[in-house]
């Protein structure tokens, strides 16, 4: 089965690297000469912030899961921070698309279409909080139920599941504002990364032992909050964060720590599941009118043109395939 995906993954990379090949000489390149030559170590070095938060990110990942595991004999604590984690991960799909379309807009050059870096940054984390917001909102109020297709043994891991479906809120609401501090500081990104590992693994080796599964996904969510500040200090410090930004941030933690808050009474105070439900759906409505009008002063054209930028620039790099192509 490796060897069959494994050459599979080959041959689509020998066919993409064959079209972009064809592509490339079959079109002139249209070169500008400013007098300035692509800098090989900037590139190095992004790419290795990147690569170093993500392994930052997969070690003290890897090392709270192994304290919930050798806490916990019979597993069911690992059962429950492993499916807490399947539903944050699908509750992160859509939010994750608007830091990756507006990712390449958040430098001053490409956001010079845009009203500029600042105002990309505001619409992006506008409208990523309001995609966090309902999906959070929504994976939240459903959990019991959603439990039930796991099993009966796995209604204990409601509050776990909350607390991770909340951590996706902060984390994809906080993302374009994470992207901009990327593009602005890499070394302050790189710090900001490892004060982020460090707190994971220095909580997670605290409280897992005492709490299992929900210290383990409550220390990722504390680590998530105080990255989200930092970054957005270290914005304001480059005068580089509009004021929207911060509210949004603030109303994002403010949601989440709600919703877990329902979560909580909900597994321990024996709310009933419809009543819980009825009660996300009202904060999460509320949230979402708030930042719907908060939208409204950025303008939704601004997301579509953001969208339809992304889109433009497929075709300018491999073309159309077609005459009736949209």
């Amino acid at each position: 089965m490796i060897g069959g995906q494994a050459g599979a993954v080959l041959l689509a990379v020998m066919i993409v690297s064959w079209l972009v090949y064809r592509h490339a000489n079959s079109q002139p390149l249209l070169v500008t000469d400013n007098g300035a030559k692509p800098c090989v170590w900037g590139i190095w070095k992004f790419g290795l912030v990147q690569l170093g938060g993500i392994m930052g990110l997969n070690a003290a990942g890897w090392w709270v899961a192994s304290l919930v595991a050798r806490n916990d004999v019979s597993l069911h604590q690992m059962a429950f921070y492993g499916i807490a984690n399947q539903l944050r991960n699908v509750a992160t799909l859509i939010p994750s698309l608007v830091e990756q379309t507006s990712f390449a807009m958040l430098t001053e050059e490409g956001g010079v279409d845009f009203g500029g870096s600042d105002r990309v940054l505001a619409v992006s984390s506008v409208f990523a909080s309001l995609m966090g917001i309902l999906c959070a909102g929504v994976a939240i109020a459903i959990v019991p139920w959603v439990l039930y297709i796991y099993g009966h043994a796995y209604r204990g891991a409601e509050l776990t599941c909350s607390i991770a479906i909340a951590i996706a809120l902060i984390h994809m609401g906080s993302a374009p504002a994470a992207c901009r501090l990327a593009i602005v500081s890499l070394r302050v990104t790189g710090i900001v990364n490892a004060v982020w590992a460090v707190f994971v693994l220095a909580a997670g080796t605290w409280l897992v032992p005492m709490g299992g599964a929900v210290a383990a996904v409550a220390s990722f969510f504390a680590a998530h909050v105080l990255s989200m500040f930092m970054v957005l200090i270290w914005l304001k410090r480059y005068s580089t964060v509009p004021p929207v930004v911060i509210r949004v941030s603030f109303l994002n933690l403010f949601i989440a720590s709600g919703l877990i808050a329902i979560s909580w009474s909900r597994s321990w105070s024996g709310m009933q599941p419809v009543a819980a439900a009825a009660a996300c759906a009202s904060i999460t409505g509320t949230a979402v009118f708030c930042l719907w009008r908060v939208g409204r002063a950025y303008g939704l054209a601004d997301l579509r043109s953001l969208l339809y930028s992304l889109r433009g620039r497929f075709k300018v790099s491999f073309g159309e395939i077609g005459p009736n192509n949209v």
